[in-house]
């Protein structure tokens, strides 16, 4: 279920923040617009299909699972959602 959650919340925060219909979207053309948009570093762009793909891994190829896998997934999705932020400049520049 954190898996799943975390994917699904990661979606709608791309979706929010870029204006860019994630929720919509694979996995794959997530991290393609994201590559396209360049807000992300490559390192960030990997932690962003590690969590998008998580719930597969899962169920599917039956990895993961167990306090290290979500401890680093936890991570990896602040990690992205930190670096997808948006940025506030004060009117002025002022601090």
């Amino acid at each position: 279920g954190l898996a799943l959650e975390l994917s699904r919340i990661l979606r709608v925060y791309i979706e929010q923040t870029q204006g860019w219909p994630a929720t919509a979207r694979t996995t794959r053309e997530i991290v393609s617009h994201l590559e396209d948009q360049r807000r992300l570093s490559t390192a960030d762009r990997l932690k962003a299909a590690a969590v998008l793909d998580a719930t597969d891994r899962l169920k599917f190829a039956r990895e993961g699972g167990g306090a290290a896998f979500f401890s680093r997934l936890g991570g990896d999705f602040e990690d992205v959602v930190g670096a997808l932020r948006p940025h506030y400049s004060p009117p002025g520049g002022a601090a």
